[in-house]
């Protein structure tokens, strides 16, 4: 017998210690006097109730020669290759009809053209054809404001799409990162139907505030438009929007002004909603904000409204761009893995050519996959099976060794996560 590396023992009074597995999600709430026990293997000399529930829950492993870390890596292997799905964000333009302080993207005037749509074309029909074991396909749209050039590639994408998928008896899903200024009748009739479309849209304070920052080249604000576009759309029964409140020091107490705009809204359309309160990165340097945000997310709360929040119970997903079956196609056929970055060409890590076929750099494709798997430090680490943090991406500029947790975060984490189960239960 040996004990999980994936342990961890936190004291929780003087006579109640925790113990939790963030492999098998379980926990156990034990006598302290044993810790010193479990941190000196001394396994033999624990009760037998207790060993017989450690061996239940994963936390005592009988076979001495299970490797723990290699089973780990294997699954996320098995993740990494999975070719049940394919996530493929087109950005139609990097141009905008909006000019947000924050936003890090180069606002580049040009557009995909005739002959990279076809190109575009090409890829979405040898993806669903020739793929066997693919199962479902998410086509989303992204930017710059993709909305710009919804009629001459976004609807042709979706057109083809939506085709060769009901073909191949293959799952589409759409999806939109958009202010949703653009929005209009004639584009929310042509997404009406049964393919499941998600929007994601943001607004950035209450009217004012939002104005300021979200408005057109000749000054016009936005936020009304915007507000009635997102009433509009939760009508729909097959469309889920997302609306993320871009929050900073200056306008999170605002935000609370949004709620009668929005509180026409009814409680069947509320289930296609979600809201999410989201940080603006620029704003990190100007104090804590987490205590006034939670009093902001309550009061959402209070009048129906979901809160997109850590979902503590959540089996952790790895980000799309971690995955080998993911790549998002610039405006002018250079190809990408994560949509947190600008897109600058020394940073492509692939091409489309006229084929419809990604021409991939092969040095960058395995910097990425050496990425996530060259480095035993998240495979060891007693919250990995929990912990979405090894991101490719940050690992690629950042390195190898550096996690973003300390052990008292650890606990926190655990915590939250055990308190949730309890939470449930009693719910239940």
């Amino acid at each position: 017998m040996k004990l999980s590396i994936y342990n961890s023992y936190i004291k929780l009074s003087e006579d109640q210690a925790f113990l939790f597995n963030s492999k098998s999600n379980e926990y156990l709430i034990f006598d302290p006097i044993y810790i010193s026990d479990f941190n000196n293997l001394s396994i033999y000399k624990l009760p037998s109730e207790l060993k017989e529930n450690m061996k239940k829950g994963g936390f005592l492993l009988l076979d001495d020669d299970y490797n723990e870390t290699t089973s780990l890596i294997e699954h996320r292997k098995s993740l990494y290759a999975d070719k049940s799905k394919y996530i493929l964000t087109i950005n139609p333009t990097l141009n905008c009809n909006l000019n947000c302080w924050y936003c890090y993207e180069t606002k580049d005037t040009g557009k995909m053209s005739d002959k990279l749509l076809n190109s575009v074309l090409l890829f979405i029909e040898n993806t669903i054809e020739n793929i066997k074991e693919l199962k479902m396909f998410e086509l989303s749209f992204f930017g710059g404001e993709p909305l710009l050039c919804y009629k001459t590639i976004i609807q042709p994408c979706i057109k083809q799409a939506k085709l060769l998928c009901k073909k191949n008896n293959i799952e589409l899903t759409i999806g939109f990162t958009t202010n949703a200024y653009l929005l209009n009748d004639n584009i929310i009739n042509d997404l009406k139907g049964e393919t499941k479309v998600a929007f994601q849209i943001t607004l950035d304070g209450n009217r004012e505030l939002h104005n300021q920052t979200r408005f057109l080249q000749n000054k016009k604000g936005t936020y009304d438009t915007i507000v009635n576009n997102i009433k509009k759309l939760v009508a729909i029964e097959n469309i889920h929007t997302t609306l993320r409140f871009n929050c900073t020091k200056e306008n999170l107490s605002s935000l609370i002004e949004v709620l009668p705009d929005i509180e026409g809204i009814d409680d069947i359309q509320r289930k296609r909603m979600d809201l999410a309160f989201e940080r603006v990165w620029q704003d990190y340097d100007n104090g804590d904000i987490k205590d006034l945000m939670n009093l902001v997310q309550k009061q959402f709360e209070e009048k129906g409204f979901f809160i997109d929040d850590i979902d503590y119970l959540a089996t952790p997903m790895w980000c799309e761009g971690n995955k080998l079956n993911s790549s998002i196609i610039n405006y002018n056929g250079e190809v990408f893995k994560c949509t947190a970055r600008d897109f600058q060409s020394e940073k492509k890590e692939g091409k489309l050519d006229d084929k419809g076929e990604i021409i991939w750099d092969k040095e960058k494709v395995d910097a990425r996959y050496n990425a996530l798997f060259s480095s035993s430090l998240c495979f060891e680490c007693r919250i990995a099976h929990i912990c979405t943090e090894r991101c490719a991406q940050k690992t690629l500029e950042n390195g190898v060794n550096g996690c973003p947790y300390d052990e008292k975060e650890k606990d926190e984490l655990i915590l939250n996560r055990f308190y949730a189960q309890i939470f449930e239960r009693v719910s239940v």
